[in-house]
């Protein structure tokens, strides 16, 4: 499951992840980035990793084409679905009554994405939610 996180700069993926998808075909290596890149992560921290273009992100019926992501060599780096595709949505609102994450850029992103976690708020609105079961990286 990813982590919807207004704060993190890129979409984060796990090691493990990367390497799963270079054995079915959902990466290349000539998907990875080139240079050594420091993150800070949220805890102060700070991580070598590597990015990597994702060249298909789906959630839900939303399709991101050619998205940054950062790879950390870390075996408890969550997913973490940051910035680098949050702002290819365009306009989106979130409504924690209803735990409903509503995104409304623009007329490829007009979906709904049901959030069944629980909300953590963190310092100026960064918002952490966990994206449904139904709603599947690929």
């Amino acid at each position: 499951n990813f982590i919807f996180d207004s704060g993190s700069a890129d979409v984060l993926i796990s090691t493990e992840f990367f390497n799963e998808g270079l054995k079915n075909g959902l990466f290349r290596m000539s998907d990875l980035f080139a240079d050594i890149k420091e993150y800070e992560i949220a805890n102060g921290s700070v991580v070598k990793g590597r990015n990597v273009n994702i060249r298909q992100l789906n959630i839900g019926e939303l399709v991101l084409f050619n998205v940054v992501g950062s790879i950390i060599d870390n075996s408890n780096t969550p997913m973490l679905l940051g910035q680098s595709a949050i702002e290819q949505f365009g306009a989106y609102t979130v409504d924690y009554a209803k735990l409903l994450l509503t995104i409304h850029g623009n007329s490829a992103s007009n979906i709904e994405l049901d959030i069944k976690a629980k909300i953590q708020i963190k310092a100026k609105f960064n918002i952490n939610k966990s994206l449904s079961k139904n709603d599947k990286w690929k």
